[in-house]
Parts: C-alpha cells; sequence; structure tokens
C-alpha cells in the first residue's frame, strides 16, 4: 500500500513515476545510488538520448522505405484475420511490425551506446554467488524483434491484452520454486527480483505457439 500511495501522490502532483535517466550519465559512470534503488523500485527505466536525433530520424525514414518496398503492408492484408495478437489498434495501419533484419535494426542492436545501456542494466542485478557467476552481465546474445512505429497521438498500445509469463512451470519446477520462495510463504517484500540465483537452473514446458 506505501508504494501505491506514493505513485499516487506522485500522480497528483504531475511528478514522474519512471525513473528517467540520459545515456550521458551512464557513459560517465555518474549514476549514483539513489537512482539505481529508484530503478530497481519500480522495475523499469526510462534511458534517454541513447542515440543521436538526427539518427533516428536518418533510421526512421529507412525503415518506411524497407517496408514500401517490400510491399508489407499488401502481404498483411492477404494474412488478415490469421493473427490476432498485435490487433489492438484505433487505426488501420499497424504499429508492430514483423520485419527483424532491416539495416537500421541491426545498426541499432550492435551500436556501441546500445552495448553499454544493457550492460550497465545487466550489472543492476545480483549475478554471483560463491564465487560463480549466474550469467555475465557484459556479454549477452542480441534479441532480434519485430519494429514498433507508432502514429502521432494514437493513444493505442499496439498490442492485444496477453501475458509472455509462463504458467504452470511457475509454481512446478524446483528451480522456479526456489526463485519465487518469498511470494509462495507471503514474504513478498522479501522477494528481489534482480536476484538471478537458480535462474540458470529452470526449465520451461515447450509452447505450442
Amino acid at each position: 500500500m506505501i508504494d501505491v500511495e506514493e505513485i499516487e501522490k506522485l500522480t497528483t502532483q504531475n511528478k514522474k513515476i519512471i525513473p528517467e535517466i540520459d545515456y550521458a550519465n551512464i557513459k560517465n559512470k555518474s549514476i549514483n545510488d539513489e537512482i539505481i534503488a529508484l530503478v530497481k523500485k519500480r522495475g523499469c527505466v526510462v534511458i534517454r538520448n541513447v542515440f543521436e536525433r538526427e539518427k533516428v530520424i536518418e533510421w526512421n525514414y529507412e525503415i518506411e522505405r524497407y517496408i514500401d518496398e517490400n510491399n508489407y503492408y499488401e502481404d498483411q492484408k492477404e494474412k488478415a484475420g490469421l493473427d490476432q495478437y498485435f490487433s489492438d489498434l484505433q487505426s488501420g495501419k499497424p504499429q508492430i511490425f514483423g520485419l527483424y533484419w532491416s539495416k537500421p535494426q541491426i545498426e541499432a542492436r550492435q551500436s556501441e551506446s546500445m552495448a553499454i545501456v544493457k550492460s550497465w542494466l545487466n550489472n543492476l542485478w545480483k549475478y554471483e554467488f560463491n564465487n560463480k557467476k549466474i550469467f555475465d552481465p557484459n556479454k549477452e546474445l542480441v534479441y532480434a524483434d519485430r519494429i514498433r512505429r507508432r502514429e502521432g497521438g494514437d493513444a493505442s498500445l499496439g498490442l492485444s491484452p496477453h501475458c509472455d509469463a509462463g504458467s504452470v512451470e511457475r509454481w512446478i519446477d524446483s528451480a522456479y520454486q526456489k526463485i519465487y520462495e518469498p511470494i509462495f510463504s507471503d514474504q513478498l517484500m522479501d522477494y528481489d527480483p534482480f536476484n538471478a540465483q537458480f535462474r540458470d537452473q529452470t526449465e520451461e514446458i515447450s509452447s505450442a505457439a
């Protein structure tokens, strides 16, 4: 209830609930412990100015050309009704595109600034126990995701209601039982979502999707 009251108070005062960080402060290693604590408390963060504005505009136009040159809209009309996952839109155009390997996407994923940001975020975790690293926070695989392009003034999210997380394995898997033990034992405030211990031992049930 304390967090709810705090957020409600911030809302009435028109203050930011989600912490915001400038990329330059991450690069210069000038983020203080108070900000880090707030990021962990909220569970999310907005990081601004990771890329130069001019570069982002260039990428945006290049993606637009890529979409047109590959007849994306026409192809999607042929598949209408097959996938309702991204159908919660207030306009006729999609906001999330099933495109993964355009040049701007690859350049953004492999950029030095993105690597610095991801490394900083990964290092927020507790990842070493008994001299063993659960993962290396400074090395990771690149995740190829879709493109999201929202129209100006559109208030919809572009996504239908959904849940990405697993279900039954979250409580029948022995490793997950250890991870979520504080929650299962009614000690919610003792749960640390940034604790990576046992997360390398989990087994998930394969999805049919």
